[in-house]
């Protein structure tokens, strides 16, 4: 219900302070929610690209740790084989300074303590052919 000022006053109440408008599809709202789909896009086109190699498919952002919520990017639980995929290595994102160093050393230290493999790329190398390459190997167990 919509109340004037001069309702408000003969009340003896105070309007609630107007809210600030949001001009939308600029928010952080919209950014996380166009990140999530380019994410998507991203997953969907490394699944195809395995499948075209003749990989076996991997599971996006699979957990492994009993106690930690840690997630690999893709995993081969089977071949306890990863693959992490870190961006922002040029730009000093998460990847490249301190605290984010000491949490992956944490995060792959524990990791290899309960045998997996960990491969890593970049972003822009994620559908090509040496990460294809990479990966077979490392499924087979061989060297690259």
């Amino acid at each position: 219900m919509n109340m004037t000022m001069a309702e408000f006053k003969r009340l003896g109440q105070q309007p609630e302070p107007a809210k600030p408008r949001v001009k939308y599809g600029t928010g952080e709202h919209c950014k996380r929610k166009a990140d999530a789909r380019k994410r998507i896009m991203v997953q969907r086109d490394f699944l195809d690209r395995l499948a075209i190699c003749n990989l076996p498919v991997a599971e996006p952002e699979r957990a492994f740790h009993p106690d930690r919520k840690w997630r690999f990017d893709y995993a081969w639980p089977s071949y306890k084989v990863a693959l992490e995929v870190d961006g922002g290595i040029w730009v000093a994102g998460r990847h490249t300074r301190g605290a984010g160093q000491r949490k992956d050393m944490e995060k792959f230290n524990a990791a290899a303590v309960l045998g997996w493999r960990i491969l890593k790329c970049e972003p822009k190398d994620l559908l090509g052919a040496e990460t294809m390459r990479m990966i077979r190997a490392a499924l087979k167990g061989e060297s690259l």
